[in-house]
């Protein structure tokens, strides 16, 4: 049995709290501009590389809490409804 130290569940804090805020990120972003915002653009609004952006869109994606949606293919990210009821 794996016991899990206070690195590893600070790590994980610090993991689900940036994904909120992508989360909060994306749902402000669609809800001015009709349309979710680039990799690049949440990267740098949240002040992280593209690579981790992309690394805890697909965590969220994995998890159901956003989607793809069938649109341009840069942006095209929604909140589910499990992503929704996390920011509200």
């Amino acid at each position: 049995m794996h016991n899990t130290t206070k690195y590893e569940k600070d790590q994980l804090a610090k993991s689900l709290r940036r994904q909120k805020s992508i989360l909060k990120f994306i749902d402000r972003y669609i809800k001015k501009h009709s349309i979710s915002p680039s990799r690049r653009e949440i990267a740098d609004n949240l002040d992280v590389t593209r690579n981790a952006a992309t690394y805890h869109i697909n965590k969220m994606i994995s998890k159901g809490e956003i989607a793809f949606t069938a649109q341009n293919k840069n942006r095209n990210l929604a909140l589910t409804l499990k992503g929704v009821k996390l920011i509200n």
